[in-house]
């Protein structure tokens, strides 16, 4: 079993191959201060904060799993929603984990109106960068403008802890999500995006995990 994982180790090195693109991100300089950042919001997202502020629409830091829990049923259900159009699946484990290893790095920051939560959004920290990864939104609510009103209390919470970049991060081509952050006064950052494109090679990480496992399962019955 050791030889043979070894020898699938080899064969993925010799096989692993590099594609890039360029690629962007979206991202707001929070250096120009809540009020210049504001000021560029486009007039829709400047009458959603209203709205969510007229109909008691309130923003809250998760505290313990069971919020967590509730972020994911609106995640399921926009999954249900999007069906096999949804570019990503997630999970419950990963948004555990989370919140329990990330610390003060991850923040999932939940939009709620009359105790229901709509939606939120999993916020990462570093240094000087707020990243803002994994959002959904209940669909029913979105005429409360809920998503600007969270995104637009992240921004100014990001501000007044000293961060410098509030990163909206790639949208996946998706449009519509593009033209939500350009209406949030948003710029476009290109970077060059690495990543392996070889399906010899993710069929062989499969088999390398599997002979992974099976090789410390091993270890530990002759232990």
């Amino acid at each position: 079993m050791a030889a043979l994982f070894q020898m699938v180790k080899l064969m993925i090195k010799r096989l692993a191959k590099f594609n890039s693109r360029y690629y962007f991100t979206q991202i707001i300089n929070l250096d120009y201060g809540y009020e210049a950042i504001y000021g560029k919001y486009k007039h829709n997202v400047k009458k959603n904060l209203k709205r969510a502020e007229k109909n008691n629409v309130y923003v809250k830091i998760a505290e313990d799993i069971k919020d967590y829990e509730e972020y994911f049923e609106v995640y399921k259900a926009v999954l249900e929603y999007w069906k096999e159009d949804a570019t990503s699946q997630y999970e419950f484990d990963l948004f555990a984990n989370i919140h329990k290893i990330a610390g003060d790095n991850a923040k999932l920051w939940l939009v709620c109106h009359e105790n229901k939560t709509l939606g939120g959004q999993v916020t990462f920290y570093h240094k000087w960068h707020t990243v803002g990864w994994h959002a959904s939104y209940n669909k029913d609510y979105y005429g409360l403008g809920i998503s600007n009103f969270l995104n637009d209390a992240i921004i100014k919470d990001s501000i007044e802890k000293g961060f410098k970049v509030y990163d909206f991060n790639p949208s996946g081509g998706h449009e519509g999500v593009i033209k939500f952050k350009e209406h949030m006064g948003a710029e476009k950052k290109c970077f060059r995006l690495w990543r392996f494109d070889s399906i010899d090679y993710k069929a062989l990480q499969k088999i390398s995990t599997w002979l992974s496992e099976g090789f410390e399962n091993e270890k530990i019955k002759s232990a």
